[in-house]
């Protein structure tokens, strides 16, 4: 039976071909225009959730209050991370990074090549392992071990080398009065672009200790300039965790604090709320989103589907009202109201299937606009997502009922001698859903 509603609704389909191209290619361009929004919302929901300890990685971020001031920023002491380490047994690892200061510039003597590079940073020894950005060459365990080890990203690797193996070769790096050599320890594969934390190369933070003598691992409160993530116990309670900061200020710069009367307290950022939640006036990451934005284009993508919906049954309801006769007559010869709206129901999921197959391939033809549009490298990835799949699967299911609502569940209920008498059907409701769907519009 199922077979034989599939041919008829098929030839149905066929005979009327154009409703059925103006019906298709509406909802196709309707849910194309959705999948696009909807792969930069999934696009901007998903920075930092590759790293496999997401859930459990925070930024520190402080808030300093000195009279009727308020500061609060993402950058925090050199000293933060190591002494909350020290004293708050749920923090199980921290890791600094240091933006460069001034700009660097990097030197291949040995082919006499001189490049200035503006994003290096200088990180802890466990950078790699907080965080999960692969190495194409090298052991991201002890890559950055030796205070006179590099790590470069491939494109930096081709342009210094002209080849990404290039390990064992040196590089200098002179950054004002910081002038080192360094051996590349590590060549990293290209960063996903949902990354929060964007670099090229990656230095070790006891070289700058080398240089800044005045410092160790628990001083340097006043050396400001580091953003500090901390991977605590999966079954700590952040806000906890960010209180027990209390004591580690009280207890190393508690009489500085008292002095100057200022407060400061510390609070744990989400890694995967960075890119979304962050309005701080000083912040590592340069192409930070907006959280309202996001469902404001969410909202938008929801609503062109309805009205690519409303748009469709508009035209079946009027495509509708003239199949009285055919109505009519498979009632009399003995199909009942079940049969008919079996009938209606699959010449809609027809429909809204070839929309949705269709709308693939146009989302596909778009996209590059799209990515031209945002200046990012977005591919329809979205639709590989099973989550997303079981979605689309029911949208295509609510848009097969919603648009087959009228032609299956009120006409399928007229009495078929009143039908072949007038050879039409009075718009008993059908005029009043119009009406609302063009409100709608």
């Amino acid at each position: 039976m199922i077979k034989h509603y599939f041919k008829v609704a098929s030839r149905n389909l066929a005979r009327n071909k154009i409703f059925s191209f103006i019906n298709i290619l509406g909802l196709t361009i309707g849910m194309g225009v959705f999948l696009l929004i909807f792969q930069y919302v999934y696009f901007e929901m998903s920075y930092d959730r590759f790293h496999s300890n997401a859930e459990n990685i925070y930024r520190l971020t402080v808030t300093s209050k000195s009279g009727g001031d308020l500061n609060s920023s993402a950058y925090s002491g050199f000293a933060l991370g190591p002494s909350g380490k020290e004293m708050i047994p749920e923090i199980e690892q921290f890791v600094r990074i240091q933006p460069q200061v001034e700009r660097m510039v990097v030197s291949n003597k040995q082919d006499n090549l001189h490049y200035q590079e503006n994003r290096s940073w200088y990180v802890d020894s466990n950078f790699l392992q907080l965080f999960d950005f692969p190495l194409i060459y090298g052991d991201p365990r002890s890559a950055l071990i030796n205070k006179h080890s590099i790590v470069i990203s491939e494109e930096i690797a081709h342009k210094y080398f002209g080849d990404s193996n290039c390990l064992g070769k040196e590089l200098q790096v002179n950054e004002g009065l910081l002038v080192g050599n360094f051996t590349v320890a590590g060549v990293l594969k290209e960063l996903p672009s949902n990354s929060h934390l964007q670099f090229d190369i990656l230095l070790p933070i006891p070289f700058i200790l080398e240089n800044e003598k005045l410092y160790g691992e628990t001083s340097g409160w006043e050396w400001d300039n580091f953003v500090t993530y901390v991977a605590i116990n999966k079954n700590s309670d952040p806000e906890k965790v960010a209180g027990k900061f209390d004591q580690v200020f009280a207890t190393h710069i508690g009489d500085i604090l008292t002095e100057e009367r200022v407060t400061s307290e510390a609070g744990l950022q989400p890694l995967v709320d960075i890119h979304l939640k962050s309005e701080f006036t000083r912040d590592i990451a340069a192409n930070n989103g907006d959280s309202q934005n996001i469902t404001f284009f969410a909202i938008i993508a929801i609503l062109i589907l309805f009205m690519a919906w409303a748009n469709y049954i508009n035209l079946s309801t009027v495509q509708a009202l003239g199949r009285a006769k055919e109505i009519g007559v498979k009632k009399i010869i003995g199909a009942d109201r079940k049969q008919l709206i079996s009938q209606f129901l699959i010449e809609s999921f027809l429909v809204n299937f070839l929309a949705a197959v269709f709308s693939i391939g146009i989302s596909y033809l778009l996209l590059p606009i799209l990515n031209r549009i945002l200046g990012q490298k977005l591919s329809l990835d979205v639709i590989t997502n099973l989550k997303f799949l079981g979605g689309f699967a029911l949208v295509i299911v609510v848009g097969t009922l919603l648009s087959s609502l009228y032609s299956a569940f009120i006409l399928s209920g007229y009495k078929p001698l009143n039908i072949l008498k007038s050879n039409t059907i009075k718009q008993r409701g059908g005029l009043s859903l119009r009406k609302g769907l063009i409100i709608f519009h």
